[in-house]
């Protein structure tokens, strides 16, 4: 009887370590793929902070090329109505000058 309790115990504790050892496998291979996936989850953070940066510096250019753009408009603008206004101040001294001679005539 002894003999059947040392064997059952062997096989048992056989047992017990063939299960931490497996267990022990199961927590290794999870442990990785959790260290793959987040290794994964950073390269594409890091993929879409690049994305996003990129996307920044366009918008950026962008900008500045539009405001350049208004800038440059907004100067001939600025230009013609002081032509226009150059003109109209001519046309009112002819006007008055020949107001002027008509009157004097």
């Amino acid at each position: 009887r002894a003999e059947v309790n040392a064997k059952a115990t062997e096989q048992l504790e056989a047992l017990r370590a063939e299960l931490a050892a497996e267990r022990s496998e199961r927590v290794a291979r999870d442990e990785a793929a959790a260290a793959a996936k987040q290794a994964e989850l950073e390269a594409e953070r890091d993929a879409n902070a690049t994305k996003l940066e990129e996307m920044r510096t366009t918008q950026a250019a962008n900008l500045a090329a539009l405001r350049q753009k208004v800038d440059t408009h907004v100067s001939a603008a600025d230009e013609r109505v002081a032509e226009l206004d150059a003109a109209l101040q001519a046309a009112r001294t002819a006007a008055h000058v020949k107001e002027d001679e008509m009157r004097s005539e």
